[in-house]
């Protein structure tokens, strides 16, 4: 299980039973991935895609608020790698049926990558909506997106 904030980092914890009743024990800690608003999502059974971001004022006085896209490894909470510039405040993630991922940058460009523990690869990218802190949502072959003026509907797979 992995659990993450913006003020403990990230962590991965080991779900067991002890006496019979739910126990856990923390296998990692990495205080430098504060995620903010968006929920990591895993790809295989080695890897997760994880957005941190700072709120305002979190940096410190004069810092900018921004995110970052973080391929980390789940046995040890090692990031293999950082893209910055994902979003100002946060990005949400969304895994497609074929394993890519769909990244909405919270000034709403969607982004689809190929995830690889290697590099960052980007595939296709397009304005998609206005700003927004709202995740999207997917439902037979369309994504529901949501900014401050409207909901917007797009059709994917044709």
């Amino acid at each position: 299980m992995i659990a993450s904030s913006i003020t403990y980092g990230s962590a991965g914890l080991r779900l067991s039973t002890k006496d019979g009743k739910p126990a856990m024990t923390e296998a990692w800690k990495n205080p430098q991935l504060t995620s903010y608003f968006t929920t990591p999502v895993a790809v295989g059974k080695e890897h997760l895609y994880l957005v941190t971001g700072t709120p305002p004022g979190f940096g410190g006085r004069g810092t900018p608020p921004q995110a970052s896209l973080h391929c980390v490894e789940v046995a040890t909470g090692k990031a293999l790698w950082k893209r910055e510039k994902v979003g100002r405040y946060h990005a949400g993630l969304m895994k497609t049926g074929d394993g890519k991922l769909l990244i909405l940058e919270d000034q709403g460009d969607l982004v689809l990558i190929d995830p690889s523990p290697k590099e960052y690869r980007e595939l296709a990218r397009s304005k998609a909506c206005g700003a927004t802190w709202s995740h999207a949502a997917f439902a037979d072959g369309r994504l529901y997106l949501r900014d401050d003026k409207e909901i917007i509907c797009l059709r994917l797979g044709e």
